[in-house]
């Protein structure tokens, strides 16, 4: 039940005596997660708030067409080295190149598109001129029967021989 003010009490000590009373009799829960960290009063009159802050915790980022195609090229042609195949890398080099050439031929929300068509042939060459050379292929030995296994004896090469089961 909510209690009066007493008359001259100065009200931020009745406020801290109150919570005082209620942390004494274990009504107050403190969380440890936010007890100390100061509140996020940034966007306070901002009418988008919270999306600004869904966007701020997700790592989400909202930037022009033309600005995301410049930073998905740059982060592509600076990870290309990562990539193990040749198919993988020409598939996303030509999506990419995909998207600036529409970029190019249309009109996008934003600034425009200053990015020119990717050559993927040359990148392929050059991805795969920074690649180390292929290992030479190793041939699988034939396989050991567990008896020869134990017996120690080297494995037979070939085509087995056919039994004919009417002797």
């Amino acid at each position: 039940m909510t209690q009066r003010l007493p008359r001259g009490a100065d009200p931020q000590e009745v406020a801290e005596q109150r919570l005082d009373e209620a942390a004494a009799r274990g009504d107050l829960e403190v969380r440890s997660a936010w007890h100390g960290r100061p509140l996020d009063l940034s966007d306070a009159h901002d009418p988008d708030w919270w999306v600004k802050r869904r966007l701020r915790e997700e790592q989400l980022v909202s930037l022009p067409p033309a600005l995301q195609l410049r930073r998905d090229r740059d982060e592509l042609l600076a990870g290309l080295d990562a990539m193990h195949s040749e198919v993988h890398v020409r598939e996303v080099l030509d999506k990419l190149d995909a998207r600036i050439r529409y970029a190019l031929g249309h009109a996008i929300p934003g600034p425009p598109s200053t990015l020119l068509p990717l050559d993927v042939d040359v990148l392929v060459e050059q991805w795969r001129a920074r690649r180390p050379p292929p290992l030479p292929a190793v041939q699988a030995l034939p396989r050991r029967r567990w008896w020869q296994r134990l017996l120690r004896l080297p494995a037979r090469s070939g085509p087995r021989p056919r039994r004919d089961v009417n002797r």
